[in-house]
């Protein structure tokens, strides 16, 4: 049986399907609470340098209005604002930093690459970069306008936030805007996608059931009902073959045996009957064509010299036969003569066979009329010792290991059959077999073979 036609390897194969299927499903929803994750933390820190952006400038703003005008109020500002402006810088740096690693984290994020979507790639490779770049212009040139920082100039650092904060301000308020457009468009997609990917899953194990049914309870079922048939006496009833693999194999040895049980039961009524040899033969031939693919029947007379066909079905064959005989010292004629004590002969490329021996006619004959290449038969000897050889053609196949078994176990049957029409046929016409097999060539079929 072929490997990929096996159940048991469709069902290894559909199971890991569905394996990959459900670990498919179970990684993408990991996945996408992963990703709604770095976004979400990504917004809220951005929300969070938008309100630390508020309070810087509004500091800033503050002491540039309260600037201390001698040694003493900026030694007390020194003291406090700067402590307060330096916590507020350091503050902004940590959220931009945890900006990036959220943007990185999402961008990083297989289902980020799924959903493949412009926008993504705009805000983690574009935006964010940029916003990380400006603030690290904006923080490298405030401590450039700080100075030392035992005597930091704080006036020029205030107004170069009350300058540049705002526009830091707007770019964090866009990139908050556009990140929670965009957990919204995650959102609905991730949804579609962890839908559709259920609905896989369950559609597949809903395909995977009817196909069960299909081609394994249906054929099953239809094989059952079958065997009743048959042991209610229906011998030869044949079962639709719909199966796969295994049950395919069975449905096909169930038509097998069903049909071998009708091929014995055949033969038995059939060559029971009274009968010339010409009707037996065409019982072989009517009982055989569809269990076994036999599409010729014949049989021949080994004599001292040479073989002849005395016979065969279909008859008309017979009939246009004109070298029925073939010499014994030849090498095809040896081949027959080995058949003697119930020896069986083979034949897998009578085509060939008749090329290489172009001097045997008898074989191309045979080519022509049998229209195959596969010949088997067996030899059978009646009860004064005369030789005799029944042949098998089959429909354009091989004969089967099983067919050839079948063909020896009934041997014994159809041999018996065949020397009693003989003998009948001798008796009738009161003459040795020997002599009736070669009195009246010319006829076209012996005249003993008729009723």
């Amino acid at each position: 049986m072929d490997f990929f036609n096996s159940l048991l390897t469709r069902f290894i194969l559909a199971a890991s399907l569905l394996l990959a299927l459900v670990v498919s499903l179970s990684l993408t929803y990991q996945g996408s609470l992963a990703l709604q994750n770095a976004l979400s933390d990504w917004h809220n820190q951005t929300e969070q340098l938008t309100m630390e952006l508020v309070k810087i400038n509004a500091l800033a703003d503050k002491y540039k209005q309260n600037a201390p005008r001698d040694y003493e109020s900026y030694n007390r500002d020194l003291v406090i604002f700067n402590e307060q402006f330096q916590q507020a810088i350091n503050t902004l740096g940590q959220r931009i930093e945890a900006m990036d690693r959220h943007a990185e984290s999402a961008a990083g994020n297989p289902i980020w690459w799924l959903l493949n979507g412009d926008a993504f790639d705009t805000l983690a490779n574009t935006t964010q970069p940029a916003m990380s770049t400006g603030w690290s212009q904006f923080n490298s040139r405030l401590h450039e306008l700080i100075g030392d920082p035992e005597e930091p100039r704080l006036e020029w650092a205030a107004e170069y936030v009350i300058e540049s904060g705002p526009t830091m301000l707007a770019d964090a308020q866009m990139l908050g805007s556009e990140l929670v457009q965009l957990e919204a468009s995650v959102d609905n997609q991730l949804s579609q996608l962890n839908a559709l990917l259920l609905c896989a899953v369950v559609g597949y194990i809903v395909a995977g059931f009817v196909a069960f049914l299909m081609w394994v309870i249906r054929p099953v079922i239809k094989t059952a009902k079958a065997c009743e048939a048959v042991a209610a006496g229906n011998y030869g009833h044949a079962v639709d073959i719909q199966g796969s693999g295994e049950t395919r194999h069975l449905q096909q040895s169930f038509n097998e045996l069903s049909w071998s049980a009708g091929l014995m039961l055949d033969l038995v009524r059939d060559l029971s009957r009274s009968g010339n040899l010409g009707r037996k033969l065409e019982g072989i031939l009517n009982s055989g064509q569809k269990p076994l693919g036999i599409r010729w029947v014949g049989l021949m007379q080994l004599g001292q010299q040479d073989a002849e066909l005395i016979d065969c079905a279909p008859s008309h064959v017979h009939k246009a036969w004109r070298h029925p005989r073939v010499s014994l010292h030849k090498s095809f004629g040896r081949r027959l003569k080995a058949t003697q004590g119930d020896q069986w002969l083979n034949i897998d490329d009578l085509s060939g066979l008749a090329l290489n021996h172009h001097d045997e006619r008898f074989l191309r004959e045979m080519h022509k009329h049998a229209h195959t290449n596969f010949i088997t038969g067996f030899g059978f000897s009646g009860s004064d010792g005369q030789a005799f050889l029944l042949l098998f053609a089959s429909d354009g196949v091989a004969f089967k290991p099983h067919q050839k078994e079948l063909l020896k176990n009934l041997s014994g049957l159809m041999a018996s059959s065949l020397l009693e029409a003989i003998d009948v046929s001798a008796e009738n016409q009161n003459m040795p077999k020997n002599q009736v097999m070669t009195e009246n060539q010319n006829t076209g079929k012996p005249e003993w073979l008729v009723s």
